[in-house]
């Protein structure tokens, strides 16, 4: 058996040499760390070593424990940056599931919550959040962390309307702002109640800006929004590998004029249709039964699924989409 044993080393010597088991540990536990600027803040989760111990998050959204201030995970290459943009209302801990995957796949993750009500008001000025992005890269540059960044591999992530910032980012452009209110083709129209009221304090110049950030160099887009006032002109120019997700029962956002009309005018875009009764909501975090019952009844719409769906189960296979899409850019 010894002598067996020898000459399997002998022939596969790489093989053995190259298999490194993953530690497992009892709970995902994940660097993080919150830098004030500007009114909002800057999140940055990260990996730390397999022994660093964690304490529960206070965010009911995040699905693992999180080492505030712990060190980063020694690596002997510098890290790519993604940035995440949550859902229009929403909170970026609500895409926890993607954080988790994309920093134990070796990402630096950054983030902040988009300011979507000012002084309790909804408001419609949505160039705002391709800005805020652009902003927490700048702050991102200078914090000490990104010493083991490599700041010319940035990429973005983004649900919902946060997929709409990513296109922003991208170099699509929202220039068709005659009829801002969506159409019935579009989307579900009492989603944007109330939408008139408040058109009067949009800004169309900032608007129909160009909000490109050429740091930016893929983007991961899960059901984009506001795909009808955005020119195919523009999204033709978009150069930089997309990839673009979405449910083809979306009841919210409709796919074929969002995420489909994106994919059919970005030249480099990949797209795939998640089939069955998924909803717009499928990408934010699967909560388990005690935290559904904490959460207000009036957002139960957030976390309602058809008995057909697992959302645990598409989350996980859509993190690991998103991994190997940016492993193929960055890696």
């Amino acid at each position: 058996m010894r002598a067996f044993l020898r000459v399997l080393i002998l022939i596969f010597p790489v093989m053995l040499i190259a298999f490194e088991p993953h530690p497992v540990t009892p709970y995902p536990v994940v660097g993080y760390e919150e830098v004030p600027f500007d009114e909002q803040r800057l999140l940055i989760w990260y990996p730390v070593d397999p022994q660093v111990e964690g304490t529960p998050s206070k965010s009911r959204w995040d699905v693992f424990n999180v080492a505030i201030g712990a060190p980063l995970k020694t690596s002997e290459s510098k890290m790519a940056v993604i940035a995440i943009s949550h859902g229009y209302g929403g909170t970026t801990h609500q895409l926890s599931w993607l954080i988790r995957y994309l920093v134990y796949s070796g990402y630096i993750v950054i983030g902040t919550d988009h300011r979507d009500r000012i002084n309790h008001k909804h408001q419609i000025n949505h160039w705002q959040r391709p800005q805020d992005i652009s902003k927490i890269i700048d702050k991102f540059s200078s914090h000490p962390m990104a010493s083991h960044a490599n700041l010319n591999q940035i990429g973005i992530a983004g649900f919902s309307l946060g997929g709409t910032t990513a296109i922003w980012l991208a170099g699509g452009r929202a220039t068709k702002l005659k009829s801002i209110v969506p159409g019935p083709k579009d989307a579900h129209l009492e989603e944007f109640r109330g939408i008139e009221a408040i058109l009067p304090s949009l800004n169309k110049k900032m608007m129909s800006k160009d909000w490109r950030d050429p740091r930016i160099k893929a983007a991961f887009v899960m059901a984009p929004a506001w795909g009808w006032v955005f020119d195919e002109k523009n999204l033709s120019k978009i150069s930089i590998p997309t990839y673009l997700i979405a449910s083809s029962a979306d009841h919210v956002i409709f796919t074929q004029n969002n995420a489909a009309f994106f994919a059919r005018n970005i030249p480099k875009s990949t797209y795939q249709e998640i089939s069955g009764k998924a909803g717009h909501y499928i990408f934010i975090t699967a909560l388990n039964e005690k935290q559904k019952q904490e959460l207000p009844a009036k957002v139960n719409f957030l976390i309602e699924d058809d008995v057909s769906i697992d959302r645990a189960w598409i989350q996980s296979e859509v993190s690991q989409e998103a991994a190997r899409f940016f492993n193929s850019v960055f890696k």
